[in-house]
């Protein structure tokens, strides 16, 4: 493994880990994104939704970690640039007002820490 693919690996293993704790643990994302406020329990639609990026932060973070060429690398790379950003527009839209800026700052930057290691896979 090139020592310039260190960086984009380590963050697919970060975001992998996330995911299997949002996966085990999908009222935490509720809760972050203020969904939960008032000591409310969670839906079921609510728990589907923190599952399911789970399950998208596990697959990708993985994806990104353990691509075998540097094109499947760079893929990956965007697929979770993508990710973080769908995040950025969904979550930013329906989040409670006092949440947005916490929830805006994670997604775009890890979106933004993520692109930034792009330009180190070129030769």
């Amino acid at each position: 493994m090139a020592k310039r693919h260190l960086v984009p690996r380590t963050f697919g293993l970060l975001t992998a880990a996330y995911g299997l704790y949002t996966l085990a643990r999908p009222a935490s994302l509720l809760r972050t994104c203020g969904y939960l406020d008032d000591g409310r329990e969670p839906t079921s639609g609510g728990l589907a939704l923190g599952r399911a990026i789970g399950v998208r932060d596990t697959v990708s973070g993985l994806a990104l970690a353990f691509a075998p060429s540097e094109p499947a690398l760079r893929g990956a790379l965007m697929a979770r640039v993508a990710c973080d950003l769908s995040d950025s527009v969904g979550f930013g839209l329906t989040v409670p007002a006092r949440h947005r800026p916490k929830v805006l700052a994670v997604t775009l930057g890890w979106a933004a820490a993520c692109a930034a290691t792009f330009p180190g896979l070129r030769r």
